[in-house]
């Protein structure tokens, strides 16, 4: 994760360098429940992650795209529990991280603030917080560009913005000519 102004921090929350070091120690980093559903505040906690990992700009960002609507998609089919438990601890961590830097929860803190602490998940060298840092970044990019169908890629919006257009729609548009001889 590496966007401009990362270094541009608006100095409200508590520098420590080794703060995230220090707390995937302590934290239980494990899943809370193993369950297969996320709760509201978590899913408004991801979005919020989603949002800093992939921020709207000159192209659409997480929001725009719907990126949450893909792991909503996931847990309505019931079959991605592991993923979904990776994620419930992935917030937990990021949660307890915010209180630690920020004193408030993830969805509490601005936009800087939310940067930060991604930065210091991201720079955590616990194994279970890299996996769960690259769970978040997977989990956005997937749902920023999945088919549609699938609840993320709102209106096609990740794939306009690198320039893909689906294969599918070209061959039904080639069968279309070919029926009717054009």
């Amino acid at each position: 994760m590496r966007h401009a102004g990362h270094d541009a921090l608006d100095g409200t929350c508590a520098p420590g360098e080794f703060a995230a070091t220090a707390l995937a120690s302590r934290v239980a980093i494990g899943p809370s429940n193993g369950g297969d559903v996320l709760s509201d505040s978590q899913l408004r906690t991801l979005a919020a992650a989603m949002e800093r990992i992939l921020p709207a700009g000159d192209d659409p960002g997480a929001s725009d795209a719907n990126a949450i609507g893909f792991v909503e998609w996931m847990m309505r089919q019931g079959s991605s529990a592991s993923v979904v438990a990776d994620l419930e601890a992935a917030l937990t961590f990021i949660d307890s991280l915010a209180m630690a830097l920020c004193q408030r929860e993830f969805v509490a803190c601005g936009p800087e603030q939310q940067k930060l602490v991604l930065q210091r998940m991201e720079a955590t060298p616990h194994p279970r917080v890299q996996r769960y840092f690259g769970i978040l970044v997977k989990t956005t990019l997937a749902g920023f560009l999945c088919p549609p169908e699938y609840g993320g890629n709102r209106d096609e919006r990740g794939w306009r913005s690198i320039g893909h257009t689906p294969r599918v729609g070209r061959i039904v548009d080639e069968l279309a000519g070919e029926e009717t001889g054009a």
